[in-house]
This record gives C-alpha cells, structure tokens and sequence, in this order.
C-alpha cells in the first residue's frame, strides 16, 4: 500500500513524500538565518582589537557586546528554538515562531537605555502587521492547519491536554 495525503506517514518511513507547506520549510530557514545572524554579531563583537560602530558612536568592544546581549541573546536562541520546533515537527511549534518577534519587539527595552521609549514604539509598530500575518498563516491557513493537525493525530494527542498516569 503506497501512503496517500489522508494518511500520515510513519517515522521511519523514508519513502513517503514530505507533507510540510513550503511556507513552514521557509520560516525554518529564516530562523536558522536569524540565529546564524546573531552569532555573527556577537563573534564581530567579541573577536577583534579597538572600537566599534554602536548607535553612531565609536565604543569599547566589551562594552558594545554588554549592551546587545540581553537583547540577542533571548532573541538568537528563540529563533534556533523555532527553527528546531519547525523542523523537528512539534506541537509547540506555532507559538515558539512567535516568541522572536514578540522579543524583537521589546528588544529597545530590554537594552536598558533610557530613551528607549520611542525605539519601542517604533519596533511593535512596525512588527504589529509581521506578527499578525504570521498568526493568521500559522493559525487560519488549511494547509498549515491540516499538517499540525496530522502532527497531532499521528502522535495520539487529541488536543486538550497530558493526560495522566494512575
């Protein structure tokens, strides 16, 4: 029996097509982009002699890797945790691609500068409409919506819960 779109392929079976929309295939490599993109900051930071360029003004290596870490950090590590949510296929993976643009969008805040104020403003202004497609893509589309519901099917969870062990 060859397998069909309706049923859902076995684990081990390598010989059944891939069944992830290519919009999920596309947001893994976004978020493996952005974490690599973090990392690249953080080795331009740290590795290197003399100053570097931070909001228009020349600063201290050490003190430029101070003031973008508590906001890349989270950042990075929640884009590498959504790509592997994706990739892996995991129930949790929905809101996982959410947290990086809800911490994107504090990320002015979380950098401790005073006038961060309007930064913030600015940054959930402009992330508002991102996130909202994201939620109706990952939320409302059938074709994503069906392949998290096959997830869910294929691993035995009905949906509203763990169940417990007597």
């Amino acid at each position: 029996m060859t397998p069909s779109a309706s049923v859902p392929a076995s684990p081990g079976d390598d010989a059944a097509p891939s069944e992830r929309p290519l919009g999920l295939s596309l947001l893994i490599w976004l978020f493996w982009f952005w974490a690599g993109a973090v990392v690249l900051v953080f080795l331009g930071f740290a590795v290197g002699d003399g100053p570097v360029m931070l909001n228009g003004r020349a600063v201290p290596r050490l003190e430029a890797l101070r003031s973008v870490l508590p906001s890349l950090l989270p950042m990075g590590l929640a884009a590498a945790g959504a790509a592997l949510a994706l990739g892996l296929d995991r129930p949790w993976a929905r809101p996982a691609v959410l947290l990086p643009f809800a911490l994107a969008a504090v990320a002015p805040g979380l950098s401790g500068r005073p006038d961060a104020g309007g930064d913030l403003f600015l940054t959930a202004l402009l992330l508002a409409p991102v996130v909202g497609v994201l939620v109706w893509y990952l939320y409302f589309d059938a074709d994503v919506d069906a392949h998290f519901n096959r997830l869910r099917e294929a691993r035995g969870d009905a949906g509203a819960g763990t169940a417990t062990r007597a």
